[in-house]
């Protein structure tokens, strides 16, 4: 699940897929419960 949200808003972003990646990785927490 957490790898398809992920691909998502990579896919979404694709020019800011390396922001997205470094915030998911430093708030797992909190974009998983939103």
């Amino acid at each position: 699940m957490t790898f398809y949200v992920q691909t998502s808003y990579c896919l979404a972003e694709a020019y800011n897929c390396e922001a997205v990646f470094l915030v998911w990785e430093e708030n797992k927490g909190l974009m998983f419960r939103s």
